[in-house]
């Protein structure tokens, strides 16, 4: 997955932030909707086999709108097109929402 600030993708995006699944068709989120953003690191125990069956909930960013509508929910690792948002640390995470803030 890739997200971007609308303009880094096309300079007509102004008011967006965009995602997609494989770099070429892109999904809006309109800035102008976005009241927060946050983020949950969820460290698991156990196993190691468990580690990957639960891996989806451990680096969310949650990105919402108005009465708490969630406009978009990823896990930081899977982003692509952003080096500093995906090695799974907290810190790391919080360079992804920081990021996120920056364009709104």
């Amino acid at each position: 997955m890739e997200i971007n600030n609308g303009t880094d993708v096309n300079p007509l995006w102004e008011n967006s932030i965009v995602y997609s699944a494989n770099g070429a068709d892109w999904e809006h989120i309109d800035k102008n909707a976005v009241t927060k953003i946050s983020k949950s690191y969820h460290t698991v125990s156990g196993k190691a086999k468990d580690w990957n069956k639960r891996r989806d909930s451990r680096c969310k960013v949650v990105i919402e709108g108005s009465n708490n509508t969630i406009l978009l929910s990823f896990d930081a690792q899977d982003i692509s097109n952003q080096a500093t948002w995906n090695d799974g640390t907290q810190s790391e995470l919080a360079t992804a929402v920081e990021g996120i803030m920056s364009w709104l």
